[in-house]
């Protein structure tokens, strides 16, 4: 057996390999995609991923209660795309208690 394994080469040109265009990404959108799979592989499954995120985004938002909150509704509302309404709502429900406070 060899030590010299190559992948096949659908594999590199989806890496941008054989293109040279290594570690460049087409658009925003992509690349938060491929960083938020990346994470949920990391935490092993979406619900871990995203209670994680819930408790982070509460202890940002108690840490300075005069904190401006509108980043914040922009990233839940991109993460509810990518997630679902449901798996959001709790930080939903954190945002709105920051702001009605």
């Amino acid at each position: 057996p060899t030590l010299e394994w190559m992948p096949p080469p659908s594999i590199l040109q989806r890496r941008g390999v054989i293109t040279g265009e290594v570690g460049r990404v087409s658009s925003n959108s992509r690349r938060a995609g491929d960083i938020l799979s990346m994470l949920v592989g990391i935490y092993g499954s979406k619900e871990l991923f995203v209670n994680e995120y819930r408790m982070m985004l509460a202890d940002k938002l108690l840490a300075n209660l005069e904190y401006d909150t509108d980043r914040e509704v922009h990233n839940l509302e991109l993460l509810k795309l990518r997630f679902g309404e449901m798996s959001m709502r709790q930080c939903e429900v954190i945002i709105k208690d920051i702001d009605d406070s």
